[in-house]
């Protein structure tokens, strides 16, 4: 108990032994039943929101997934439903482009793992103390999806400044999503090359690799840009065309002047 007169600190008695003013216990007031029943229904009610909040998201998730599994079934047995996909739900085409980075990304990185370890005779390198065999993940396979993430935007630039260029008004976005939707049978091919790098088929990985990719950087934006102008211009073919050598283009002028010192590293990494 304090005295409210002096502030001094007293455990009993009814006057302050101080000044000699009287005490007051300290009391602390319990809550009404209905304050109470009304905290718990406020409690249960918050408790049942975030559940359902929980539940819808779970059911968003699954739906959306579904959905794209629909779109790679479709866009798998006719690849012109990515062109009709772009524009009512272009967001499945970016995700692809994405998707088939990361697998393509990984497949180089499995061939060049498998590589390492027969240059390096199937060395040990738990006896140096380094605490793994083969080459470190992640320091390796991301500048690769880097840059074969560059690589398909580079292809996909190409390909709507030649769309842009021959008068149609197609954004970006719808362009990219068209570019990505046609890659779905690549993605198929993808895994395909990215198992055989597994179980070790490298004399196939090291064709089927730059097959994929030279399809999907420098034919694919010649088939975007005829599909998106074939109905609206005679040229289309030109204009095709000429999205595939300004993708050429723009993959020199990149590999010379990005990506050549990334190889370097990798190379001289592997003749560690």
């Amino acid at each position: 108990m304090y005295c409210s007169n002096c502030m001094t600190e007293q455990d009993e008695g009814k006057f302050c032994g101080t000044c000699g003013t009287t005490l007051q216990s300290e009391h602390h007031p319990q809550p009404a039943p209905e304050q109470v029943l009304e905290a718990e229904s406020h409690t249960q009610a918050s408790t049942a929101s975030m559940a359902t909040t929980s539940v819808n998201q779970g059911s968003r998730a699954k739906h959306q997934s579904n959905q794209f599994l629909t779109f790679y079934k479709n866009v798998s047995k006719s690849p012109r439903f990515a062109e009709a996909a772009s524009q009512s739900n272009p967001t499945y085409g970016i995700v692809t482009v994405i998707l088939f980075s990361a697998i393509m990304s990984l497949s180089i990185y499995t061939f060049a793992n498998k590589m390492f370890q027969l240059m390096s005779g199937g060395f040990d390198y738990f006896s140096l103390g380094l605490g793994f065999e083969g080459m470190p993940f992640f320091p390796i396979f991301m500048p690769i999806f880097l840059l074969t993430l560059a690589f398909v935007g580079c292809a996909i630039i190409s390909s709507w400044i030649m769309v842009k260029t021959s008068g149609s008004s197609i954004p970006l976005k719808e362009t990219a999503a068209h570019f990505g939707g046609l890659l779905v049978p690549f993605i198929s091919v993808s895994i395909l090359s990215l198992l055989l790098s597994l179980i070790g088929m490298l004399e196939i990985t090291v064709y089927l690799n730059p097959l994929i990719l030279s399809f999907t950087l420098f034919l694919y934006p010649a088939l975007v840009v005829y599909q998106s102008v074939n109905q609206k211009t005679e040229k289309a073919l030109y204009w095709s065309l000429g999205a595939s050598l300004l993708s050429i283009l723009f993959m020199y002028i990149f590999i010379r002047f990005a990506i050549l010192n990334t190889i370097r590293e990798i190379v001289d990494y592997m003749m560690l």
